[in-house]
């Protein structure tokens, strides 16, 4: 298991309007999504939508273009939406998306490959080229 982040540590829960809320019990409540606390504002990705899972882009990130996908208390990947299928999720954290899981991910990324790259030029700043993955 990737170890860099863990839901049980070093999380906070950010309210949709930007304010820091005290975590509580329940990881995820009606309008308010949990992010790491390291990483700067988030951006909701708006052209693609799996139940159950939370989708989202970092204001200030790095390349190769990605989102971040969580499904709550269970794992969390980047899915780099410009790669080949097979190159495309990354775990970040617990053992990621099952086989199910991750064929209807990739599915509905490819089928929407374009737009996605057009939310996240708009939405994301880069701060740095990054490293080759």
């Amino acid at each position: 298991m990737n170890r860099r982040l863990r839901p049980s540590s070093g999380w906070r829960e950010r309210k949709p309007t930007g304010g820091l809320a005290k975590p509580d019990a329940s990881p995820h409540t009606h309008m308010s999504v949990r992010y790491p606390c390291h990483v700067g504002p988030m951006g909701r990705v708006e052209a693609l939508e799996v139940a159950g899972l939370v989708l989202w882009f970092n204001s200030n990130d790095h390349l190769p273009p990605h989102l971040h996908a969580e499904r709550p208390g269970k794992w969390g990947v980047a899915i780099r939406f410009l790669r080949p299928r097979d190159e495309m999720i990354e775990v970040i954290w617990g053992r990621g998306p099952s086989g199910r899981e991750r064929r209807e991910l990739l599915d509905r990324v490819e089928a929407r490959r374009f737009e996605l790259h057009a939310e996240w030029a708009r939405k994301v700043s880069l701060t740095s080229p990054g490293a080759k993955k």
